[in-house]
């Protein structure tokens, strides 16, 4: 909210007024004071000189915007400086106060209250109380004048006010840890911090490259803090673009807007059954006859969202599974076949409980990429840690 000065208003405050109304008074010529009368907020361009204008509509209307959703025809022989001093609070709903380092603290804990999905399950990544939480939550809801999220007996979930407040917490916050890491660059040293979550399992890998590239991460200069979270590939994706996470390792390129793909390396992929299962003797033998195959059961994995490779939409299937882990734990029940990494079944085999099935038609390879937003470059600790681990997964 606005007063406006430098006419013949003399600064009093309008309250809102009907965009028709703006109108036929720019047209029949009537003071400003009048014409606004009914105005609460009103912003206008300090473009124009008025000497002597008397405060009235003269000379041919100009379209000036407002802040609310109509617009005021104007002259340009007025003097629209604007003077914004704020109005008195009773017209200040819309205000958000200035934020101190305790909301900035509040921030950190809404954030962690999201990403946990609950009071309850922050409480051990905070340190602090769930009764402290809900307080610190409350008065900050108080402060904004806005709903962030509901909490209580039916259980967490996020408001549209408190999804907005989240993203935005989470661009400030990086713009922060970003100010940080470029002045203690300059100084040659690294600080901040820098997240990376990556699909369960990945430790695995031929040479386990991810863990070569901390390792020289955590041999740069500086006190830069690293958190490492693992997960199927959508979670890591999702946690990419929320900004829950810097930098993600996962397969597939989806193709988001913002969110930069460099890939890595490929990941292998077999069908496998238990040493268990019926057609566990014929897998032995080498190629299963694919009318053996029909009879059987297939995992769906969940967190594949297609798979040109597999029929195991056309099969009858009574078991799914989100992880990599899961769908192990499923061929080991001897009920289903299911498709593994074969850097992650390589163990297994050799312990004598899993039988890759040698049919090409139920192998194939997978892209595995590095995934990060495009604003987390500017960040030096983030940079460096990209820098790491394409250099050890070239290696």
């Amino acid at each position: 909210s606005f007063w406006l000065g430098g006419c013949a208003a003399n600064g009093r405050q309008f309250e809102k007024a009907k965009p028709a109304q703006v109108c036929e008074a720019a047209s029949g010529g009537r003071q400003i004071g009048d014409l606004l009368s009914t105005c609460r907020t009103f912003s206008v361009q300090p473009k124009w000189d008025a000497p002597n204008s008397g405060g009235r509509l003269h000379s041919a209307p100009v379209l000036v915007s407002l802040p609310e959703t109509f617009t005021c025809l104007c002259s340009p022989d007025i003097n629209t400086t604007a003077d914004t001093r704020p109005m008195p609070s009773a017209h200040r709903r819309s205000d958000i106060p200035p934020l101190h380092d305790v909301d900035i603290r509040v921030l950190r804990v809404f954030k962690a209250v999201v990403e946990c999905q609950g009071l309850s399950a922050a409480e051990e990544r905070l340190g602090i109380g769930r009764s402290t939480i809900s307080k610190h939550i409350s008065g900050f809801e108080t402060r904004l004048n806005m709903r962030l999220c509901e909490r209580g007996r039916t259980g967490f979930s996020i408001t549209a006010d408190g999804v907005t407040v989240y993203h935005a917490t989470i661009e400030l916050l990086d713009a922060l840890e970003s100010f940080r890491s470029q002045i203690s660059s300059a100084k040659g040293r690294l600080s901040g911090n820098a997240s990376l979550w990556t699909m369960d399992n990945s430790h695995n890998e031929a040479g386990n490259p991810l863990s070569r590239a901390i390792e020289q991460f955590s041999k740069r200069e500086g006190n830069a803090r690293i958190f490492v979270n693992a997960g199927d590939p959508k979670s890591v994706e999702e946690a990419v673009v929320s900004g829950a996470a810097h930098l993600g390792i996962s397969i597939a390129n989806t193709g988001i807007d913002g969110i930069v793909y460099r890939q890595l390396g490929c990941e292998t992929t077999s069908l496998y059954c238990s040493a268990s299962h019926p057609i566990a003797k014929l897998a032995r033998q080498g190629d299963v006859p694919e009318d053996a195959l029909s009879d059987c059961e297939f995992v769906i994995r969940s967190y594949v969202k297609s798979d040109r490779r597999h029929r195991f939409r056309e099969v009858n299937s009574t078991a799914s599974s989100g992880h990599v882990e899961a769908t192990l734990q499923l061929i080991l029940s001897g009920c289903y076949l299911g498709v593994l990494p074969d850097h992650f079944a390589t163990r297994w085999m050799d312990k004598g409980r899993i039988l890759r099935i040698s049919n090409a038609d139920y192998s194939g390879s997978t892209e595995v990429f590095l995934k990060y937003r495009e604003k987390s470059v500017p960040n030096p600790t983030v940079s460096a840690l990209i820098e790491d681990i394409l250099d050890c997964y070239d290696a």
